[in-house]
């Protein structure tokens, strides 16, 4: 069933050429001849004969006494373009990869992880004949955006037969992988064991978690808390400044989130497993037990630190959430506030409109009976034109007396409707609102 899945995410698969690596220990029962070869491998037929270990690729030896008791080979893909992490794809040839995976004993489920995001760690004890050993996959891939991926992965096996390990290593530029391979270049004459890899991964992928990163975060959220009950800094705005403080709640939510202990957690939790595994392969061997149990108390202390993280976590990401709550709310109370002052002006602005309005009626009614006489007295009906050589008319006095009575009415109404606005006849008779309902509108303003 593992074959056939392999075979079709095999063919599904696109390859990516990528530079390739390998880099080899060889422990032997004379501690100071073990060794360490690694170079790289140009062209397949290169790959094919490391893989054999034939040709120029034989392990050397220093000596006929010294006899070889345990040893790590891994190919390595230490600069890889983000794309390489990108579902089905292979940074080695269909042939080669193929043949990798069968004579290093890897798992055929690999390919299968390639949609997995985050921290992943699966280990399984399987069967090569009569040979029982130990098949491991390992992997930490951040972003699935195309061009965006970054991260590492690692395909381990062990055989207990022959203390061996194997495996296929690669990651991107910014992966931790350069950093491993130093470690395990400085500790592989204390022994090479099951783990030694992937407890090195772990550890630095613990030190990525930092309490550093988390007290900065604490810090950052002190900081906004001060911030919210302050005034906006001079020259920015209530709401500009409500704005900025959701974005540095919406950073820091972000950047806890994107170092989330829980998923270590469950990996630990497979590292127990694991070990204890390793250990039922491994229970006649003396020096590995002492390392497991090392490797145990280890797991313990950072799944403890784990532990501690994620109770503060859960504290921090509720003080957000509360904090976010609390600037959401303010932001309510001045997006109000804003749009009653906008309706004030608005309100404002009306009466003001509707006073001008209304004075220049007022002075088109009173300057309508000379309009009106003086249209009426320029017709044809009436002849007023001078018989002397006077300008005017002796009998322009006549203008004046039906003129100045009606605006004399008029401005006595109009005065003694503003005295006595009761009346709603005449107000509504000249268009003109309620006098009541002007006042009430510039109390409420």
């Amino acid at each position: 069933m593992d074959n056939f899945m392999f075979r079709k995410f095999l063919n599904q698969s696109a390859y990516h050429y990528q530079d390739t690596l390998y880099f080899e220990i060889f422990i032997c029962d004379d501690s100071t001849k073990s060794f360490v070869s690694e170079g790289s491998l140009k062209t397949s037929a290169e790959f094919t004969a490391w893989l054999r270990q034939e040709g120029e690729y034989t392990p050397k030896i220093p000596t006929d006494k010294i006899k070889v008791i345990g040893s790590l080979r891994l190919v390595i893909q230490p600069e890889c373009e983000p794309a390489t992490f990108e579902p089905r794809v292979l940074t080695l040839p269909h042939l080669d990869y193929t043949e990798m995976i069968q004579r290093l004993n890897l798992s055929y489920r690999t390919l299968e992880t390639t949609n997995n995001v985050g921290p992943f760690l699966w280990s399984v004890t399987c069967k090569n004949g009569p040979d029982r050993h130990l098949q491991l996959l390992y992997r930490n891939v951040q972003g699935m955006k195309a061009g965006h991926c970054h991260g590492w992965e690692l395909s381990l096996a062990y055989l207990p037969l022959t203390h061996t390990t194997t495996g296929f290593f690669k990651g991107t530029t910014k992966s931790i992988l350069k950093e491993c391979l130093e470690r395990l270049r400085f500790t592989y004459k204390d022994g090479v064991y099951p783990l030694l890899l992937p407890s090195i991964i772990f550890s630095e992928e613990m030190n990525a978690i930092s309490t550093t990163g988390d007290q900065c975060s604490r810090e950052w959220l002190h900081n906004v808390e001060a911030k919210i009950g302050q005034p906006p800094p001079e020259g920015t705005t209530r709401l500009k400044h409500l704005t900025d403080l959701e974005d540095s709640l919406l950073d820091i939510h972000k950047r806890i989130v994107a170092k989330h202990p829980q998923t270590q957690i469950e990996v630990v939790k497979v590292f127990e497993r694991t070990l204890q595994e390793s250990a039922a392969l491994d229970h006649q061997s003396p020096d590995l037990s002492k390392k497991r149990d090392v490797m145990h108390g280890t797991i313990t202390f950072e799944k403890t630190k784990l532990e501690n993280l994620l109770a503060d976590v859960v504290v921090t990401l509720s003080r957000v959430e509360m904090l976010r709550s609390a600037v959401q709310n303010r932001f309510a109370v001045a997006l109000a506030d804003e749009q009653r002052i906008s309706d004030k002006i608005k309100h404002e602005a009306s009466i003001k409109f509707s006073k001008n309005q209304q004075t220049f009626s007022i002075l088109g009614v009173l300057f309508l009976p000379g309009t009106f006489f003086a249209a009426i007295f320029s017709t044809t009906f009436f002849d007023f034109h001078p018989s002397g050589d006077g300008v005017i008319s002796k009998d322009f006095w006549v203008f004046w007396v039906f003129t100045l009575p009606t605006m004399g009415a008029l401005v006595i109404f109009l005065f003694w409707d503003y005295i006595y606005p009761g009346s709603e006849k005449f107000q509504c008779l000249w268009g003109l609102p309620k006098r009541e309902n002007i006042v009430g509108l510039k109390n409420e303003v």
